[in-house]
């Protein structure tokens, strides 16, 4: 009997989030909700998902039972961020993307700057926070489509600035 309760639990644990973990966690939204991908970046589990109005972006966590779900706790998240498809149109090109970050007290734990690209003509992205030196974002590409996920500890969220460009050419941005 423990072994093969000792079998159950180490297969639990060997198990990676699916789509259903994430919609466990927002069964009672009004809303229908499409899971767009969930993917490991630096360590952690990260999910971005859609309703027909926004983008969200989420952080996973097994428990101590290896089911996975939308991580609710305070201090690495849950849901994160969120951000509307509608929002200055014109001015992001096919490109959604947001900025969130969490804090205990008055202490930043961690910025996130997220998004999702359906202009297929965007071939690099740059992130400059602080006025630091712009960096390229790597992106994501799951499903046909191609998102980006940067987590940045401690410090200032603003000022900030993103950049999407296509052949050298400045196609959208934020300051």
């Amino acid at each position: 009997m423990i072994l093969v309760s000792f079998y159950f639990f180490e297969q639990n644990h060997q198990q990676l989030p699916e789509a259903k973990d994430v919609l466990k966690g927002v069964e009672d939204w009004s809303k229908p909700v499409n899971i767009l991908t969930i993917e490991k970046i630096d360590g952690e589990w990260i999910t971005f998902f859609r309703d027909s109005g926004q983008l969200y972006v989420g952080f996973l966590k097994q428990n101590w039972l290896g089911q996975w779900s939308l991580n609710e706790r305070g201090e690495t998240g849950g849901i994160i961020g969120e951000v509307s498809f509608q929002h200055n149109p014109e001015e992001k090109n096919g490109i959604v993307w947001g900025v969130s970050s969490l804090t205990k007290g008055n202490e930043p734990l961690f910025s996130i700057y997220y998004g999702m690209i359906s202009n297929s003509v965007v071939d690099k992205i740059t992130l400059s926070v602080d006025n630091e030196e712009p960096k390229n974002v790597p992106l994501i590409e799951s499903n046909g489509e191609r998102f980006f996920f940067i987590k940045k500890y401690g410090g200032v969220t603003a000022p900030y600035k993103f950049q999407a460009f296509s052949e050298g050419k400045l196609i959208a941005h934020e300051n």
